[in-house]
């Protein structure tokens, strides 16, 4: 029953009124003065007041004034019933907080009417409290539980990564050693099969981010054509291992670098690429980057396009919105047949989305599919020179042997794009009369590549080496995209399919180097490396890669021992392991950092099974200089040693 309060210091008032409310079946309770009122209001809240105005000691100006000071009581709706008609009171007590205002003598169907009105209004009032109430419980709940789960995904990446280190690493190793071609093709497997479950634990793990709401848009300098790179060799073991031509066409007008997030290009183009080779049995799979037609934000932008094309599966286009969902491909059998966890595209609209970028895809069910991003970067404009720099190989001329014809372009938009004047000439047999009618025409070039299947490539290279024209030019051959080995020498160098142009760029700059340039990365660093790792398999497979690579290796199980190693002994770089007993690694990075002050900075890597964006930043805050995941990449993992352990002179 509804509870309704009569404030009036006229008890004839009180009654009259009191009589009414009470046909009306309402529960009455009464107070002739404003203490007794603010008594009753705090002991018994009522569901409604009904205030006179004109009383003694505290009138009901100061009443309403008291309740709407109460938290707990401002709610309490109040009608004031008062004698006093004038406009300046009414202004008064509706500015207090009162919700209406009735003038005596008054009508009671109307103090009636007005009642049901304002109750009605409070029910309303206290429905929204009660659903925003609910609403705010369930969304804590939720983030709560997305918190958890990220988590748990976290720290099962972690927990997964660690045995998977140690199966890759062991299968690196094992590929190193004398194998028949049945045990080669073993160890690959094993190689791809791992990687595929690495392909899936990252999926979950950035859809999981995505889904709890921590997605984060960098703005920082980047180098475009590294970005691209960095993709390509994500995916670049599966190309091969599906004997795929994955063809990269990047604009050479392009600028070098831009300002954006790096990390969210890769990770688009990496689900891209990875899906477009996945459901690709045969053909090849191709990636364009060029200036966008579509209009840019403003004069300080630019917009890129990443168009990749693939000649697969293809899926109909009714299926579209299916396939943007979470955990789903285009129909079962799809799943079955090729695996994966139908999280790629759902992942990459998102993050295009976030990037104010447009995603447009089309496909046809047997005719492949063609995908196309379009990305806003903001131009760099500062002087601030890009990390890797390319530079040497600008302003030399090349001449390109070709018997094959369809990836020309991407040859000459590569070698065009790191500075390179290209003369693409095709030839046949027999190739000495080729090569001769060729030469007549060219110029003496600075270097040559063989593109070439691996069948001729030995006659063709015998042909060149016997022109004397050319015998002073280092000669690099394209690899063929083939799964058995090719032995292969003579050359002053090997560009790798699928393209990548730091690979391509390194390659070709070695050969203009001088032999002490050459011979720097292999002397390194006379000092042994410090390997700071909790788990045995781990330990054991890293300590036999840095000593097949060349490396004294000293190890410690925590970060406790590492810190106390480096007190009594000089050690060339560390390779610390964060997550270990006693201290982690980014306790042991400070405490190494504060132990050798400005004296001497020790390189510090991390190697690491937490994989999450944000885990790098965590420990470049630490104070190391580098990070790498697990499992163990051997090439990643040499170059950056190289990088690292430089002499002095470099």
């Amino acid at each position: 029953m509804t509870r309704i309060l009569v404030v009036d210091d006229i008890e004839d008032n009180i009654k009259a009124l009191s009589f009414d409310l009470l046909d009306d079946d309402y529960e009455v309770v009464t107070a002739l003065s404003g203490h007794q009122a603010l008594l009753e209001i705090e002991n018994h809240p009522p569901d409604l007041i009904l205030l006179d105005l004109l009383m003694p000691e505290m009138d009901g100006f100061e009443v309403c004034r008291r309740i709407q000071e109460s938290p707990l009581r401002r709610d309490i709706p109040v009608i004031v019933v008062s004698a006093l008609d004038d406009n300046e009171s009414i202004v008064r007590a509706l500015d207090i907080g009162a919700q209406d205002y009735i003038t005596k003598p008054y009508y009671y169907p109307i103090i009636a009417a007005r009642i049901r009105a304002v109750l009605r209004q409070k029910k309303e009032r206290d429905l929204l409290l009660q659903l925003n109430t609910d609403l705010d419980n369930a969304r804590t709940m939720a983030e709560a539980g997305m918190r958890a789960k990220t988590s748990f995904l976290t720290n099962m990446s972690h927990e997964v990564r660690t045995p998977i280190n140690g199966i890759t690493g062991m299968a690196q190793l094992l590929k190193a050693s004398p194998l028949t071609t049945e045990q080669d093709d073993y160890v690959a497997t094993i190689e791809l099969v791992s990687d595929n479950l690495l392909n899936i634990i990252d999926e979950i793990l950035d859809y999981s981010k995505i889904e709890a709401g921590e997605v984060f848009i960098e703005l920082k300098q980047f180098h475009l054509r590294d970005c691209i790179d960095s993709a390509i060799g994500s995916i670049a073991e599966l190309c091969n291992q599906k004997n795929l031509t994955l063809e990269i066409l990047v604009e050479p007008s392009l600028d070098l670098s831009y300002l954006g997030d790096s990390g969210r290009v890769r990770q688009i183009l990496h689900h891209l690429l990875h899906n477009a080779i996945k459901f690709t049995q045969s053909g090849k799979v191709q990636l364009q980057v060029s200036t966008s037609t579509r209009p840019s934000k403003d004069a300080l932008h630019t917009q890129i396009k990443f168009e990749i094309t693939d000649t697969g599966i293809g899926f109909d286009p009714d299926h579209l919105q299916t396939l943007l969902g979470s955990f789903s491909q285009a129909d079962e059998t799809t799943q079955r047949r090729y695996g994966g966890t139908g999280l790629g595209l759902a992942i990459c609209y998102q993050l295009v989305d976030h990037m104010d970028g447009f995603i447009d895809l089309e496909s046809k069910s047997n005719c492949g599919t063609r995908v196309e991003v379009h990305l806003p970067f903001e131009n760099d404009t500062s002087n601030t020179p890009v990390i890797p720099g390319w530079h040497g190989v600008e302003g030399r001329s090349v001449l390109v042997l070709s018997e094959l014809t369809e990836n020309h372009k991407q040859i000459e938009q590569c070698l065009q794009v790191l500075g390179c004047s290209v003369s693409i000439q095709n030839v046949r047999t027999p190739f000495s009369d080729c090569l001769s009618d060729i030469l007549s025409r060219e110029s003496t070039p600075d270097f040559v590549i063989l593109n070439t299947g691996s069948k001729n490539l030995a006659d063709i290279q015998r042909t060149v080496n016997a022109v004397g024209k050319l015998n002073s030019c280092p000669c690099f051959y394209i690899k063929p995209i083939e799964k058995k080995p090719l032995t292969v020498s003579g050359f002053s160098g090997c560009l790798k399919q699928p393209m990548q142009f730091g690979q391509w760029y390194h390659a070709i700059h070695q050969a203009f180097s001088s032999p002490e340039a050459e011979h720097r990365s292999a002397a390194l660093s006379h000092l042994p490396i410090l390997l700071a790792e909790d788990n045995i398999v781990n330990q054991k497979v890293a300590i036999k890669i840095l000593d097949n690579l060349g490396f004294q290796v000293e190890s410690v199980e925590n970060g406790l021992d590492a810190v106390d190693a480096v007190k009594h002994k000089n050690y060339g770089l560390i390779l610390m392991d964060c997550q270990m007993p006693e201290m982690d690694g980014y306790e042991a990075t400070k405490a190494i950092r504060r132990l050798q002050g400005l004296e001497r900075h020790i390189p510090i890597i991390a190697l690491t099974a937490h994989a999450m964006r944000g885990d790098r930043e965590r420990c470049i805050d630490a104070g190391m200089d580098d990070y790498l995941t697990k499992p163990i990449k051997i090439p990643q993992l040499k170059q950056t040693l190289e990088h690292w352990l430089k002499t002095p002179e470099d």
